[in-house]
């Protein structure tokens, strides 16, 4: 049975025999095969004659070096399983919170499929050429534009478990980061701010560009991945996350299967256009 044990230099024991039988509430350790007792503090009390008082010193200068080294052993042992479990806690904790901001709870946009921007998209943005190249050039030209509200992203992507990308990713689409907007709106004034929400559903009193705005957009983001997510629990996570974009977009009655995804979004590529930005945007600092 062991001994609760207190700092190595401070440890009371008294050795059976030579010291009164415990006292209730005593905790009893063996040692070597000899039986040592820590007693409760009414054992403690002052004249017990035969009392000996085990210390650091004492120990090391008396034949009970084994004893000492034994008790301190097992208390280092003790503390140190202690603490290397609190730090493996600690790891494990802060491994979650760095791949959750990495990759957030949806999937990783890095390993999702896409062909990038349609011909039409490419042509409305006076482009030459269509896919995943004008998708990049696209979303190259919005980067500074978007930097002015990386930390607001980012804010928003950690308190959303989102990868912060994936919301850039939807403001370039969205509003080329406010560049086609007039005071905020878009769409002959039927959508507002950053990511674009329909007026009939934007409750923020806040300015387009606000960090409440961008919350509340990528809400309903969230809030389509996770109906994607039940109305397809066999999709892989990154085929739900990319349905999810699609239903920002179009609604989540309107996505029917993932080779098809786009069929009823915007230019018939919203899904493909904004993973592809969202991979730019990845890898340049979200």
């Amino acid at each position: 049975m062991q001994a609760k044990l207190g700092v190595p230099n401070l440890l009371l024991f008294y050795q059976m025999g030579e010291a009164p039988l415990p006292q209730e509430g005593s905790e009893i350790t063996k040692i070597q095969g000899e039986e040592y007792f820590q007693p409760s503090h009414r054992g403690r009390r002052k004249g017990r004659e035969k009392e000996r008082r085990w210390t650091t010193s004492m120990a090391m200068k008396r034949k009970d070096r084994k004893i000492f080294l034994l008790i301190l052993q097992e208390e280092v042992s003790k503390r140190s399983a202690v603490k290397m479990f609190i730090g493996l806690l600690i790891l494990c904790f802060a491994t979650i919170i760095h791949v959750s901001e990495e990759l957030g709870l949806y999937g990783d946009i890095m390993k999702v499929s896409t062909t990038g921007a349609s011909c039409v998209t490419a042509k409305q943005n006076k482009l030459d050429h269509c896919g995943i190249n004008a998708s990049e050039k696209l979303a190259k030209a919005d980067l500074e534009r978007i930097n002015k509200y990386k930390k607001q992203i980012k804010e928003v992507a950690r308190k959303l478990l989102i990868n912060a990308a994936v919301i850039a990713g939807v403001i370039s689409r969205e509003s080329r980061a406010g560049a086609v907007l007039d005071k905020g709106w878009g769409e002959n004034d039927n959508t507002f701010g950053l990511m674009q929400i329909y007026k009939e559903g934007h409750t923020s009193t806040e300015a387009w560009n606000s960090t409440d705005h961008i919350y509340q957009g990528t809400q309903i983001l969230v809030d389509m991945i996770e109906e994607i997510q039940k109305r397809f629990p066999l999709w892989t996570k990154e085929e739900q996350l990319k349905g999810g974009i699609a239903a920002f977009n179009a609604g989540p009655l309107h996505i029917k299967s993932y080779s098809e995804i786009d069929k009823n979004t915007s230019h018939h590529d919203y899904a493909n256009d904004v993973v592809a930005r969202a991979k730019f945007f990845k890898t340049h600092g979200y």
